[in-house]
């Protein structure tokens, strides 16, 4: 997996066709903005070495398709990376 910044990530699927991902819900800073290095670091951590699903949504109107990330731990417990992102305050709940 890739990180863009705090809520856009590159995945591969099973076939390893690689998508471009936002983050439903949430708005991170950019790169280049205040907090947006912190928030890609966030992200980076919650995210290496684990697996992931997916809970399409749709596509926003750049085409990048918006959906709930959910790390997936070997004993089978779970957390939404989009809320942890707001819980860690490293983005917030998105007004769009």
């Amino acid at each position: 997996m890739a990180v863009a910044d705090g809520d856009t990530v590159t995945v591969l699927d099973a076939s390893n066709t690689q998508w471009k991902i936002r983050l439903m819900g949430i708005d991170a800073p950019e790169k280049k903005q205040a907090f947006g290095s912190k928030s890609k670091e966030s992200l980076s951590a919650l995210v290496f070495d684990k697996s992931v699903s997916v809970e399409y949504s749709k596509r926003d109107k750049y085409g990048r398709i918006l959906l709930d990330l959910i790390v997936v731990y070997e004993d089978g417990a779970t957390f939404s990376l989009n809320e942890r992102m707001v819980e860690t305050g490293n983005a917030v709940k998105a007004t769009y």
